[in-house]
Order: C-alpha cells, then structure tokens, then sequence
C-alpha cells in the first residue's frame, strides 16, 4: 500500500479545513484577486497611483475585502460588490476633486517645507519632518549643498520634491503649495 494516498486524504485533517474548503478558498481568492485587476484596469492607472489619506483608506479597504472573500469570512458575491463599490467610489471622488474646494476637504495641500536653501522648521514640525528626510531627498536628487536649493515641497500624497536653484520655476508649479500650515484649515 502506498503512503502517497493515505498523506492526500489527511492533508486537509493537517490543515484544518476540507478539500471543498480549500477549494472554495482557492477559488474565492482568484475570483476576488481578478476582480481587484479589473476594476483597477477599468478605474486606470489613478486607482494604484501615489496615495493620498483616501487613496490609502481605499487601499486597505481593499485588502481587507480581498482577504475576508479569500477566506470565505464574507460569500464571494459580496466581496465582488463590495470590491466594485469601493473602486466606484473612489473613481467619484477623483471625479470630484476636480472641484476646487472639494479637493481642498478631501486632499491635503503641499507644504513648503523649505525656500532658498532655509529650512522651515514650523512646517517641518507641523508636518512631522525632520531634515534627515530633507537630506536623504537632496542626495537622491544629486543637490549637495542646501545653499542650491530652490524649494522643498511636502506633497499631497506625502513625497518630498526638491527642486534645485538651477532650475527656472514658473510661478503657476508653486502656486497650491501652502506656506504656513496654521492658515490651513482642518489641518494638525
């Protein structure tokens, strides 16, 4: 007798589930996974894009979603609606930010976080930022001395852009970038 059959049909005893178990789970998991991709593919590129507070929200939404469907802690169909819901809602409010004054509740502004090779300590305080975060952009960017500094900027989505005195700035690139944070309102 071969031991091959016995170790099969104990595997899922091992495991704590049935083999239908695992198979729904299996399925559960594709199924919801392909329904991530689509709506993402049908959403574009905006739904993986550099995350701002909804966007981040929306993402662990979605993880969570993807793994109580996987697992059968919720049936397939509601993973699938809420998975549609969820990406539908965030392309609304895409839709909706291009409203000036609904961006503004929804989004955070940039910060200027430095000018002219001075830091700005309120706002880097206000922001939570220390200059070794200032310093590892300047390396990453290849400015190697704070004098050649133009602008630091916090943005919305919480990277830091550096731009460099050698480059020519259009008054337009810095004009939603908030350069007192206490003016802002709503924001800590």
């Amino acid at each position: 007798m071969s031991l091959l059959p016995v170790l099969a049909a104990n595997v899922p005893e091992l495991l704590g589930s049935s083999w239908s178990q695992l198979g729904t789970v299996l399925i559960a998991t594709v199924a919801i996974y392909g329904t991530v991709i689509l709506a993402g593919r049908i959403m574009g590129l905006r739904s993986f894009a550099k995350m701002t507070a909804f966007d981040f929200a929306a993402t662990v939404a979605t993880g969570s979603i993807l793994a109580s469907a996987s697992v059968g802690s919720v049936p397939l169909a509601s993973g699938v609606t809420a998975i549609a819901c969820l990406f539908t809602v965030q392309w609304l409010v895409a839709k909706v930010r291009r409203n000036t004054s609904a961006k503004s509740v929804i989004d955070n502004r940039p910060l200027l976080l430095a000018k002219d090779g001075q830091l700005l300590t309120d706002n880097m305080a206000s922001a939570s930022i220390h200059a070794d975060d200032i310093r590892a952009k300047m390396r990453q960017t290849g400015i190697t001395r704070r004098e050649d500094l133009a602008y630091v900027v916090l943005e919305s989505s919480g990277d830091v852009s550096v731009i460099g005195r050698d480059s020519e700035v259009e008054d337009w690139l810095m004009e939603d970038v908030s350069k007192d944070p206490t003016r802002e309102v709503g924001r800590t």
